[in-house]
């Protein structure tokens, strides 16, 4: 089963054409079967091996618990609980398959989840730092706000399940738009801290999802958003190579 490549953009290209000499972060999704089926997590991170050289595979776990309250009506501990409990097997179903590989080092590939992340005092700093900037500057705020309902609306899924609150349980319709928002800011902060901010940097961003999705992601990386990429010395060079898993739509 193979990987179809859908998507060059800024690094992707020089990446692909010299394989082995850059590093990526490769998302993870809960909630998405492409991602947990076996011979697609096998075709993924044989992709990844063969083509980079550093690889950092994050499991959107925590985020996902934004998802849970909004679509599945769970309470926050409830919703917390079991985005933890889906995130712990979804990691422990990649790091068995990784096992089945002849690598020469595996420390060059890591699995880390995002309840994991939120332990590092380094990625709550820069968390709180964020959230600063967006408190300092009204404009930025509303911009992204705005990005936000943008995204959240773009993407057929989300778009679907949205409508179908606001006509059959219109008194949640607006929490539910919240959490939707929390949810797609939650893994803005996390993919620019993993890209950017640790001692190694994960620049390219692959993922099976298009990159019209990530709408936030890109006006930050373009530097749309004033003084959040200045604040958060956020480097220059970057790219996103957008994939398609076997037996995977990609629209």
């Amino acid at each position: 089963m193979s990987i179809k490549i859908k998507e060059i953009i800024g690094l992707a290209d020089e990446a692909l054409k010299n394989p082995k000499k850059y590093n990526c972060l490769a998302g993870i999704s809960l909630g998405a079967k492409h991602y947990s089926y076996k011979p697609n997590v096998k075709a993924y991170i044989g992709f990844l091996i063969k083509n980079f050289d550093k690889i950092l595979i994050f499991i959107n776990d925590y985020n996902y618990y934004w998802d849970l309250m909004a679509f599945q009506y769970l309470n926050k501990n409830q919703a917390l609980e079991k985005a933890k409990r889906m995130g712990r097997e979804l990691k422990n179903n990649y790091q068995n398959t990784l096992e089945k590989f002849s690598l020469e080092n595996k420390d060059k590939i890591k699995i880390i989840t995002f309840f994991e992340l939120l332990e590092k005092k380094e990625f709550q700093d820069f968390q709180k730092k964020f959230h600063e900037l967006l408190e300092k500057n009204e404009a930025i705020k509303e911009e992204i706000g705005k990005d936000l309902d943008n995204q959240i609306f773009y993407t057929k899924s989300i778009k679907e399940k949205l409508e179908s609150i606001k006509e059959n349980n219109s008194s949640f319709y607006k929490l539910a738009v919240t959490f939707a928002k929390n949810y797609i800011l939650d893994q803005l902060i996390a993919n620019l801290y993993l890209m950017f901010k640790q001692p190694i940097s994960y620049n390219l961003r692959v993922s099976p999802t298009p990159y019209k999705y990530f709408l936030t992601l890109k006006k930050t990386l373009k530097d749309q958003y004033g003084k959040i990429r200045g604040n958060l010395k956020i480097k220059e060079n970057w790219g996103y190579l957008g994939i398609c898993l076997p037996d995977q739509d990609y629209e």
